[in-house]
């Protein structure tokens, strides 16, 4: 028996609340973090997002990993 909530769509909606970023945000990710002087963790809390979305974008093949 499916659950009630599998077919209520959030995706697109006021009620979604994941954060998204630019294209110009992920290349500031990237070139602070190419400094050294920023970890993923600080990077994290600086944009508001979580430190696995920080580890995808500095490093494109762990996101085609975790695909």
């Amino acid at each position: 028996m499916p659950f009630k909530s599998e077919k209520i769509k959030i995706s697109g909606t006021e009620f979604d609340r994941r954060v998204k970023l630019t294209e110009e945000q992920r290349k500031e990710i990237r070139n602070l973090y190419m400094t050294t002087v920023y970890s993923q963790r600080k990077l994290a809390i600086m944009y508001g997002v979580s430190k696995s979305l920080i580890a995808m974008i500095v490093n494109p093949e762990r996101k085609e990993r975790c695909r």
